[in-house]
């Protein structure tokens, strides 16, 4: 099974699979729980919305989808490091899958994270 290492925020992913869109460029504002996105007429900006899937493995990987499912709940701005993709990014979306995987010594989920340049 191939993947790639990512950092988001600290974190390290070990992404499977990706989907990488660019789309017209919007300004976000975090709302409740929601991500809210306004379209600016004239913006000249293009956004990445990158979907993902990956897993997470080793020791710690308990706290690090605790770390994930914070980062998902905040709607924070984040950094990420990929050598493709890099720079500011919300995490809009994450899902487990959590049927059986624990026993097999990972998690293996979900991921969208949308570009944030205000």
């Amino acid at each position: 099974m191939g993947y790639s290492t990512w950092t988001l925020s600290g974190l390290t992913l070990n992404i499977e699979s990706i989907n990488s869109i660019q789309i017209p460029g919007t300004i976000k504002q975090k709302v409740g729980k929601v991500l809210v996105k306004h379209a600016i007429v004239g913006r000249n900006v293009m956004d990445w919305e990158l979907d993902c899937t990956g897993i997470l493995t080793g020791t710690n990987k308990a706290n690090e989808k605790a770390d994930l499912e914070s980062l998902r709940s905040n709607l924070s701005s984040n950094a990420l490091v990929n050598g493709m993709h890099d720079g500011n990014y919300i995490v809009e979306q994450l899902s487990f899958d959590d049927s059986g995987d624990i026993a097999e010594g990972f998690y293996r989920y979900k991921i969208k994270l949308v570009e944030y340049q205000q």
